[in-house]
C-alpha cells in the first residue's frame, strides 16, 4: 500500500489528505479477499500480505502498474493538468508559456495538426480531448506491457 499511495501522491492524482479514504478502501477490499493454501496462522494468507510483499519486492514493477493502470482508467485525471501546464486554456493559448512559444515559432497552425489538436483539447473540445485522451491510455497501456518485460528480467 506504501507504493500504491507513493505513485498516486507523485501523479499528483490525489493530495495526502484525499488519499486517505480511498487508500483505506483499497486496503480493505484487498484484506477481504483471501486466498486458501499457504501454511499460515488458520491456512490463509492474505492477498493484501502478498501484494505488500510483491510490491515491496518489485517497486519498479508495482510502479509501472499503478501508473499504466491509472492513465488507461483515469486519462482525463492525466490530460487536464499536463494541459494546462503547457498552456493550452479554455481560452487559448496562455501567453508565456510552452505553448505560446511553439506557437510563435510555427506561425500559422494548420488544421488538424497536433498543435490544433491540443488547443482544441486545451479549449475542452470533445473529440480532441478524446484524442488526447486515447493517447495517453495507449501510453498507459504501453506502461504497464513493459511492467511484463520487467517481470520477466527480474526472473532470469
Amino acid at each position: 500500500m506504501r507504493i500504491l499511495n507513493s505513485t498516486l501522491l507523485l501523479l499528483g492524482i490525489f493530495s495526502s489528505a484525499s488519499a486517505g479514504p480511498l487508500l483505506d478502501n483499497l486496503q480493505q477490499s484487498a484484506s477481504s479477499l483471501a486466498w486458501s493454501g499457504g501454511r499460515s496462522k488458520g491456512g490463509r494468507i492474505l492477498v493484501r500480505q502478498k501484494v505488500a510483499k510483491w510490491s515491496y519486492s518489485n517497486p519498479a514493477l508495482a510502479t509501472c502498474v499503478v501508473t499504466g493502470g491509472v492513465f488507461i482508467a483515469a486519462p482525463g485525471v492525466v490530460s487536464a493538468p499536463l494541459l494546462t501546464a503547457a498552456g493550452f486554456m479554455g481560452s487559448g493559448v496562455q501567453a508565456g508559456s510552452a505553448g505560446a512559444a511553439v506557437h510563435a515559432t510555427i506561425g500559422n497552425v494548420a488544421a488538424d495538426s497536433y498543435f490544433a489538436i491540443l488547443q482544441s483539447a486545451g479549449a475542452g473540445g470533445v473529440a480532441a480531448l478524446g484524442a488526447v485522451n486515447g493517447a495517453i491510455q495507449a501510453s498507459g497501456a504501453a506502461i504497464a506491457a513493459s511492467s511484463g518485460g520487467l517481470y520477466l528480467k527480474s526472473k532470469l
